[in-house]
């Protein structure tokens, strides 16, 4: 896999509070690509490798996280420290979809990453696409000029 992508597969809860990231039985169907852009590959960059677990951030002995302990021991105080209003984990979800969907990433494409439905996306992000409309039509009239100059440009070289 090209290091400018991760594989990732839904976290489930196990036991309550401890988060279980092993993938589940059928995880081929789970399991899926996410673009990592360029500040995301540099944090992960200096991370020494790992030859005793697959997992990128493993919990103190090595193995899985536990979500309570995490949120306490690292995800309050990183969101205080940044001078934040709290907010679950979860909020990075919201962010990522919100951020893709303003760069202009399609709802296919995002719907697959983040392991949902079209119709989900549109249900829960749709409010960000006013002017979809006006995106669609340029997309097509460039498209369209650039095909035409393509073929203009193929058939006077014939």
């Amino acid at each position: 896999m090209p290091p400018e992508r991760v594989r990732t597969y839904p976290a489930r809860s196990s036991q309550g509070a401890a988060v279980d990231l092993e993938p589940p039985d059928h995880a081929q169907a789970s399991l899926r690509s996410v673009p990592l852009p360029a500040p995301a590959l540099a944090a992960l960059d200096p991370l020494p490798p790992r030859i005793d677990t697959k997992l990128v951030f493993p919990g103190r002995r090595g193995g899985y996280l536990n979500l309570n302990s995490w949120r306490r021991r690292e995800w309050d105080p990183a969101v205080k420290a940044a001078g934040l209003a709290h907010r679950p984990p979860c909020a990075l979800r919201h962010t990522f979809a919100a951020w893709s969907i303003t760069a202009g990433i399609g709802l296919f494409e995002l719907a697959r990453f983040m392991g949902t439905s079209v119709e989900q996306i549109d249900r829960t992000y749709g409010h960000l696409l006013p002017d979809s409309i006006d995106r669609a039509r340029t997309a097509l009239e460039t498209f369209g000029h650039f095909a035409a100059t393509e073929e203009s440009d193929a058939s006077e070289s014939r």
